[in-house]
């Protein structure tokens, strides 16, 4: 994550105020960013003149994105793209908050603070201590806090230092999930710091709750065996994985799936998972939520709905009856089932609809085929062609959406 010097974010948090306060507002009402910027320098020192801009569009994206009290914060444009979704950070609060302590007086930690986006979240339910490694950061997350009005205290430390001592208390942390490169981490060894050496940092600690790239991997050697492993879906976008371990942890779930914006969860334990059988393709094709492929729920949900898989390798389901609604699910009206070539593909189709290829495992040029199909319109929304790879074939299965 960037480097925020210490000195700037004292200026922008102090004096520099009211000028990224006069900043916004000039680009507000439309005037050239570069031309606010050459104005700035010639009262300013470069670096403050840069950061006061950037805090400026930043501020307006905030804003625009629904930030609590964005208007009044300092915030930098790689703490906003990595800030948890307020969804997702007021879950993680709510979960904190009902761990057990053996302290109550204890103040949950909140390590890799950043910009205290995730302490705010906390201190909605408990007071928090929160560590940054980064003093120009922190300034600003203690700044977050005095513009809210929340019990955070902010320090500058290392997260996987032994002070301050975590025990007794809760510990939540959000290690960096991309690489110097920018690349998302592909296992837990990858985030920073990685998730083993904060594990064995905070290991006095009663509960933890670590958030993670929601890819995690369940036999990362990395994952300890005893966590349960929380997937936090939002508007069909998968946004994080939890590691939660001690008090944090739901009593006997290894993995659970939260829709945060319809309310619903779903647990597994350990060793409960029955895969379905494999069969052939009914009436209607479901397609499982992310979360819940991710929390390896789907076959115990489509049980319910006496589903059965499409393929042994792929989170496609499919029943010959008409499935109740369903917030873990997605339905599909099956219109026809072909081998997965173009010409089979074709004869099938329904005419002058658009179509939108879907993958299930196999590695086709999606757009070669679109061309070989006679180049239809493409579009979501209306007409789905599932390429499937199942154990010895390929198929096309053609779906319209439910209901149509």
């Amino acid at each position: 994550m960037e480097q925020v010097p210490e000195d700037v974010a004292r200026w922008a948090t102090g004096p520099g105020l009211d000028i990224i306060a006069e900043v916004t507002a000039a680009l507000d009402a439309g005037q050239d960013v570069l031309q606010v910027g050459t104005r700035l320098r010639r009262t300013l020192t470069p670096a403050r003149a840069a950061f006061a801009t950037a805090a400026a569009t930043t501020r307006r994206r905030a804003r625009a994105t629904g930030v609590e009290g964005a208007d009044r914060l300092v915030l930098t444009r790689e703490a906003l793209e990595q800030a948890s979704h307020p969804a997702a950070a007021a879950w993680r609060a709510g979960r904190a908050a009902g761990a057990e302590r053996r302290d109550a007086s204890a103040r949950v930690q909140d390590r890799c603070a950043g910009t205290g986006g995730d302490a705010v979240a906390l201190a909605r339910h408990q007071p928090v201590l929160a560590i940054e490694r980064d003093p120009g950061r922190a300034v600003l997350a203690a700044h977050r806090a005095a513009v809210l009005d929340v019990p955070v205290e902010v320090v500058v430390g290392d997260a996987l230092a032994e002070t301050p001592d975590c025990s007794g208390t809760v510990v939540h942390a959000d290690p960096d999930r991309r690489d110097e490169r920018g690349r998302r981490a592909r296992s837990l060894a990858h985030h920073g710091p990685s998730v083993a050496a904060l594990l064995a940092a905070t290991a006095a600690a009663d509960g933890r709750l670590l958030t993670v790239a929601p890819g995690v991997a369940w036999d990362d050697p990395d994952l300890p065996a005893d966590a349960e492993v929380v997937f936090l879906e939002h508007d069909g976008q998968l946004l994080e994985a939890v590691v939660c371990t001690g008090t944090a942890r739901t009593p006997g779930a290894r993995a659970t799936a939260v829709l945060l914006d319809a309310g619903v969860v779903r647990s597994r334990t350990t060793g409960d998972r029955d895969r379905l059988p494999v069969g052939s393709v009914g009436t209607h094709l479901l397609r499982p939520v992310a979360a819940a492929v991710r929390a390896r729920l789907h076959d115990e949900l489509g049980a319910d709905g006496g589903a059965h898989r499409v393929a042994d390798r792929r989170a496609l389901l499919t029943t010959d009856e008409g499935p109740a609604p369903s917030p873990w699910f997605s339905a599909e009206a099956v219109v026809a089932v072909t081998a997965a070539r173009p010409a089979a593909v074709v004869r099938a189709l329904p005419e002058d609809r658009r179509v939108e290829v879907v993958l299930h495992g196999l590695d086709i040029d999606v757009r070669r085929f679109v061309r070989d199909l006679g180049a239809p319109a493409t579009g979501p929304d209306d007409v789905r062609i599932h390429l499937v790879r199942r154990d010895d074939d390929a198929i096309a299965i053609i779906t319209t959406s439910q209901g149509r």
